[in-house]
């Protein structure tokens, strides 16, 4: 309870940090930081700040974390609050996970963004009732559109078609070659073997002639 209910002004013209590390320690107290300087204010106790008001810097960056559970809560009708800095200076509300800056009767939003879009996208009006899951094995090799607006993927496809047709017919040229090879080897080995079995039937037509004139010559 250390500063609760307590008005803390940091210096006008210099950086400030301020920790509320006690439980309740800067309860429904305010805190001013300082007009020209960046401000950092650190609840880190059990309902640290409870129901406190922050007033950032006109010309700083301020910076708020609530660590401590229920540190930056509102308490029934007391409100915790904060005046962030104007643009173009920063603001950042780190809260804890337990609760840092929630409560039943309320809850603390953070800093609005410094610089907001002038033309927010709309919400379509009539959304698809089933979107479309995203491929979990997308291609390698997605299709590309020129500025034409012709597909190179297609082309792409049917040169890949054409180059299978060509290997096809070299395969089938090839295989017409060892054949026609195949057969000329055969033929001539066979041309080759052929006196070889002519010789021998010479000396068997010369052994038949020889036994006939033996019976002659024995009649």
């Amino acid at each position: 309870y250390g500063c609760a209910y307590a008005t803390l002004n940091c210096p006008r013209n210099a950086d400030c940090t301020i920790v509320c590390s006690g439980t309740q320690d800067c309860e429904k107290a305010t805190i001013n930081c300082p007009e020209n300087g960046n401000c950092e204010i650190i609840c880190s106790g059990y309902d640290g700040c409870w129901a406190g008001t922050i007033n950032c810097p006109q010309n700083g960056n301020c910076s708020v974390t609530c660590s401590g559970k229920y540190a930056c809560s509102n308490r029934g009708n007391d409100l915790f609050a904060i005046n962030w800095s104007p643009p173009p200076n920063t603001n950042e509300l780190i809260c804890a996970d337990d609760g840092g800056c929630s409560r039943p009767s309320g809850a603390l939003s953070v800093p609005p963004t410094d610089a907001p879009t002038t033309n927010p996208t709309a919400p379509t009006a009539s959304p698809t009732a089933a979107p479309t899951e995203p491929t979990q094995e997308p291609t390698q090799e997605p299709t590309m559109v020129n500025d034409a607006g012709s597909e190179s993927g297609l082309d792409k496809e049917d040169e890949v078609r054409r180059l299978k047709t060509l290997l096809y017919v070299l395969a089938a040229v090839a295989m017409i070659a060892i054949a026609v090879v195949l057969c000329g080897l055969y033929f001539y080995c066979a041309k080759k073997l052929k006196p070889n079995g002519s010789r021998s039937g010479s000396v068997g037509l010369l052994n038949e002639y020889n036994t006939q004139v033996a019976d002659d010559n024995q009649l």
